[in-house]
This record gives structure tokens, sequence and C-alpha cells, in this order.
């Protein structure tokens, strides 16, 4: 087996030694001044030096806008409501709230408490909310009124002993917020080991489970992201993922709040809402997933078609300038009048939940902006590996966080251990016991590789892998990736079909369905199949003969995914076999 093992005293020691160092002591100081063991007080550690400071904010009419002190003055009283409303430490509450401040004031206010945090997706059909509200077994809902008509439904069809409890019914924080930090009350006492979220899979790999990610897993990820990404009080981002997913939650949210940093949420996750989010609050970091960089990218390739041909030969010769100089400072300043659109402050995008084209990182690299990339699992509370600003290695997704050990099995399959590793799966012990072996390693059902520097590659998930007649297997990632890079193509899932010729009975072809661009939908269907028939060939001319797809669909609808933009295999399949295997 190859391993490499990272832990918290020795990690990163070969790239930033003096980083890592200043790093450690100080997170070192603050677990030396106490967390309780709840990872609320960490998250709300920067009140004491930067109270004044902007927290979070949401676009929009209705907007909310809280300072890091305003933060925790409504973490206190939403706090003391769900104490008079008998919420006792171990109880689970569920939060169907609008994101921004209000559900970072809700899911803060409830781990401090003590009880169990179980964010719910709004995007979800209401039959599978309610199978995640029955299976937690939630006293209480926390809403926004916008979900009110959900949240009854929840409880009227499938939990009528769980309550609900508004979060936009509280008075002004500005007009009620103390002036100091004295009327703060400390977060409940918990353990390392105590429950502090229940989050459900996204379901790509099967049915949902409810994971069990304890306060200590939070702790652990909260300080060594701070590390790895250098997180800090000048610290701004845009988020737009939906934070009831981990890795926003951890990255894009907790994270930097904890570092005293600020982070503004759009009032729409649609391309324009983005881009206004980014030229107001000025981020200089992000946390997306490949779809948004390759929107974005799209997007600045279709202006550059449109704008004259002066102005797309200076911004070639200026992006040609910039290739030739190493300085990522300097290549921000060639592309400025591009990256002023950003805001003018974007350093890097940290990147994960889906495969990244590594052409895809080094455009944006061209541009100044680095793309961070990283691996996790809602597992492993999220984040397993990271690369950092100053340690960044396309194509890989970093290395281990302070403190994880990673190993690949014989099989490939990359094995996790460390203190993000999830107490359990909830009410599933047999589920859990195929995850976690007795030696403490998360079996993540990815296939990996270290190098000899230790950055982690990942080549796909064990359970997707395609089996051809002739004993060859296909990671569909990789055939994605290389279709993906079509101008003609906006999305594309490669799954394995059971195959038509009788000689390769039992056995599976590669089947790409592929949804066109907007602007590349001729009225006749046929013209259309036939054309990207021959544009998925042409991308797949640099991949060995046998995974090139065999069967090419044609979709007009976008594919089915997760809220984080996570393919649904099983979903795409059913679809296929619904319709035939036909366009």
């Amino acid at each position: 087996m190859i391993s490499a093992t990272s832990n918290l005293n020795t990690a990163l020691w070969q790239v930033t030694p003096d980083r890592i160092r200043l790093g450690l002591r100080r997170e070192r100081k603050f677990a030396a001044c106490g967390t309780r063991g709840n990872v609320a007080s960490l998250v709300l550690a920067a009140t004491d030096s930067d109270g004044d400071r902007p927290a979070i904010a949401r676009g929009g009419a209705d907007g909310q806008n809280l300072s890091h002190g305003e933060l925790q003055h409504e973490v206190t009283l939403l706090a003391d409501r769900l104490q008079e409303a008998g919420v006792l430490p171990g109880d689970r509450v569920a939060i169907l709230v609008d994101a921004g401040p209000r559900w970072c004031t809700a899911f803060i206010a409830v781990v401090h408490i003590g009880a169990v945090a179980v964010p719910l997706d709004a995007n979800l059909p209401l039959a599978e909310l309610g199978k995640q509200l029955m299976h937690c077994g939630a006293e209480l809902i926390l809403l926004s009124a916008s979900h009110e008509l959900t949240a009854a439904g929840l409880t009227g069809k499938y939990s009528p002993g769980c309550r609900r409890l508004r979060v936009d019914d509280m008075s002004s924080p500005v007009a009620a917020a103390p002036s100091g930090p004295t009327a703060a009350r400390l977060p409940c006492r918990r353990d390392n080991r105590d429950p502090a979220v229940i989050c459900y899979t996204s379901g790509t790999t099967g049915c949902p489970k409810g994971v069990v990610v304890s306060h200590g897993n939070l702790i652990s990820q909260l300080m060594a992201i701070r590390i790895v990404m250098d997180n800090g009080p000048k610290t701004r981002v845009v988020s737009l993922l939906p934070p009831s997913h981990l890795f926003e939650l951890t990255a894009g949210l907790l994270a930097v709040l904890a570092g005293g940093g600020s982070v503004f949420r759009t009032e729409q996750p649609t391309a324009q809402s983005v881009l206004d989010a980014m030229a107001h609050a000025r981020p200089t970091s992000m946390v997306v997933v490949p779809l948004f960089l390759s929107a974005v990218k799209s997007a600045i390739e279709r202006q550059l078609d449109a704008a004259g041909s002066l102005r797309r030969g200076l911004f070639l010769l200026l992006r040609k300038s910039a290739l030739a100089t190493r300085s990522m400072r300097l290549r921000r300043f060639l592309m400025w009048p591009l990256l002023r659109r950003f805001g003018g402050r974007l350093e890097y995008f940290v990147c994960g939940g889906a495969p990244l084209d590594t052409e895809l990182a080094r455009f944006f690299e061209s541009l100044g902006v680095q793309v961070l990339q990283g691996y996790g699992m809602t597992e492993a509370s999220p984040v397993v590996a990271a690369n950092g600003p100053h340690s960044n290695r396309i194509g890989s997704v970093g290395r281990p966080l302070p403190g994880t050990e990673v190993r690949t099995s014989e099989e490939g399959e990359i094995l996790v251990r460390g203190p993000q590793v999830m107490l359990r799966y909830h009410r599933n012990v047999r589920a859990t016991a195929a995850a976690i072996d007795a030696e403490g390693w998360l079996h993540t059902g990815d296939l990996g590789e270290l190098d000899k520097d230790g950055y982690l590659y990942v080549n796909g998930r064990h359970s997707s892998r395609i089996v051809l007649a002739c004993g060859e297997k296909v990671q569909p990632e990789e055939v994605e990736t290389a279709i993906l890079r079509s101008a003609r193509i906006s999305e594309c899932g490669v799954i394995g079909m059971r195959s038509r010729s009788p000689l390769h009975n039992g056995s599976e072809e590669v089947c790409a369905v592929v949804v066109p661009t907007a602007d590349d939908d001729p009225v006749d269907p046929r013209v259309l199949q036939q054309a990207l028939r021959m544009e998925v060939s042409r991308c797949c001319a640099g991949l060995a003969q046998f995974k090139r797809p065999t069967r090419v669909i044609v979709r007009r609808q976008p594919l089915p995914a997760t809220a984080s933009r996570k393919l649904r295999r099983r979903a795409l399949g059913a679809w296929l076999e619904q319709s035939g295997g036909n366009s």
C-alpha cells in the first residue's frame, strides 16, 4: 500500500514551514483558551477583536447585514428562544431557512446550545424532505417565512410531533445589539464526540444516509482549513452554493467567520447575480464547483468573440504576456481590465464537488487567479485534502489536511483516517460498519494515487466504473472531462449501458448523454444528433479506443443533478432505460 500521513505537528513543513508554524501556534493558542468543545466558540471567536467587521450579508431588497458582534447577539437571542421552546442538548433541530445571515444564525444557535443541527435542502421534493425529517427524529424545525408552506406540509404529513419556529420574527439586531461582547452567553459545553450536525448525503451512490458529524470533526476541519487556506480578517468570499452541504458550510462559511473574515451571500445563484455580487463585495476568494468555472470561462470567450478584432487581439496579447511571468500579482495587473469585473481582489477559487479539467484551471491561472482543487466527502466532514495558495499542484487535489492520514488499498481505493471522519451513519449500524473498518479507516469508494511528494490524485469512483466486454475498465469522469471541453456541449454524463451486441451479452458499453448549448440547437433533431456525435468523436480522439463512447444520446433538458451539481448517475440511467436509450 502507498501511504501519505499528515499530522498536526509535521504537516506541510516542506511547503511553507514559517506559515505553517505560525498557523499551528495560532490554533494552539485558541485551543488553549478553550472552545468548551463546542464549534460555535470557534466560529464566534472573532467577536472580541473584530466585532464591528462585516461577518455575513445577503443581497437583494430583503438583504440583511450582520457584523461579527451583531451575529453573536443574534445567536444569543435565538439560543434563548430555542431553550425557552424546550430544546435540550442532543435534540435534533431541522433548519429550513433561506441561505444568508439568518441561516447562519440558526445553525450557530442550534449547536451553541448543544442541540444537533439538521440542514434541509429546500430544493428537494417534499417526500424526500419528509423522509429525512422522520429519519432524523427532529423535535423542531427552524424556518423562514418563504418556507412556511413546506414546513407545514412536513409537520402535517410526515412528522406531526415536530414543532415549528420562525427565525425572521426577531427584532432588528442593529437596534437591539449590546455595546460590547460581555452580554454574550457561553456556549454549551460539549465533548469532541458529541454530535453537531446530521447531514444527508446527496444520494449519487445510492439511498441518502444521515451522516453524523461531531463538534470535534468540525473543529478539526475549521482549524485545518484556516491553516491551509490562510484565512484571516481580510478574507472576503461570495457564497453561492447551498449551506446545507458540508463543503460550503465548512470552507465557504464557518472557516471564513472563524478567521474574522466576511461572507456575502448572492440573492440568487444565477450567473448575473453572482457577477453583480462579486463586483459589489470584491471577494478575495470563492468556494465553487467546476460547473461555475466552466460557465465563467464560456461567458468570457463568448464576449471576446462578440468583441471587435482590436479588443480580442489586445486580450490575447495581455494573456500571452501574463503567461510569460510566474508572478500571480503581475498577471492580475496585466489582466486588470477583465478582473475588475470580478471585484478586482480575487486571488483564488476553492474548487470541489466534481472532477476539474486541468485546462480549465490553467485558463484561470493565466488570468492571475488560482484554482485550488480539493477532495472530500460528507463522511469526512467533508475535506480530506486540498491545495493551498502557496502549494498548488494542478491536476492533484492537494495534500492531506493537517491531522489526516491517507493511503490507497491494493485495489486503488482511497482510505482516510483522521479527526474529520464521521461518527457514524444515523440509525444505520450496518452501513457504518461497511464504511469505517475496525482500524478507523474510512473507505471512500474513490480511486486514486499519491505521488512521491504526498499529493493526492483522484481517478474516479470505484462504483461508477464501466466494465467492457474486453475486460478493460473505464472511468466516466475521464471521458466527461474530455467531452466538456467542447463549446457546443453544456453538460455531459457518461454511464455504462448494457451492450446491444449479441457477442457482448452481459457486458457494458460506454454511453454519453450530452446537452447542447442554447445557441447550438437546430430545428432538425437528426442534424443535431449527427453533429454532436461527430463533436464527441473529435473530443475523445485523444483517449484510448476502448474509452470512446459507442453511443451518444442527445438530451434537451439539464441532466439530473444534486444541489451541489453532482451528476445523479442512477437517475440518468433510469431515464435512459425509460427512453429506450434513444435521443
